[in-house]
């Protein structure tokens, strides 16, 4: 999100979501919201008005339960997609880039496109390569 401050018209700061309010005013139809920007010369003081643009970054995202992944290290993951059809479907190991977490699920910023079937759980630890079978549970979307 970019924020610009009335005290500096020319520039806009990057921000960044930190609090949202569990209540809103349901008659101004408001919901208070943190946004914190970084203060790297110290310029910026208390009491500045700000103006805040705030975009989607995942409208076109793809989000996956975080049961899908493995061997998390801070925004990369491996997840298994699933290559081939019946007796010819494998697991290849991807490596993805997380996006936001929460309730479970991932957004998947890089390397998993919409439609891509990939592997939720598994009965054994899956290697790249290994062949994968659809469980009764087996969704397709």
């Amino acid at each position: 999100m970019q924020v610009k401050l009335d005290a500096f018209p020319d520039r806009e700061f990057p921000g960044r979501v930190t609090r949202i309010s569990p209540a809103a005013d349901p008659a101004a139809r408001q919901v208070p919201v943190e946004v914190t920007i970084p203060n790297i010369n110290g310029r910026l003081g208390s009491g500045l008005l700000a103006r805040v643009s705030f975009t989607s970054q995942n409208s076109q995202g793809v989000v996956v339960p975080a049961t899908a992944l493995s061997d998390l290290e801070g925004n990369v993951a491996t997840l298994f997609v699933v290559s081939g059809e019946d007796r010819q479907a494998l697991a290849e190991a991807r490596q993805v880039i997380i996006g936001d977490r929460a309730d479970g699920q991932a957004s998947i910023a890089e390397g998993l496109e919409a439609g891509e079937r990939f592997v939720v759980r598994s009965s054994k630890p899956l290697q790249d390569g290994d062949a994968v079978q659809l469980s009764i549970l087996s969704e397709s979307k």
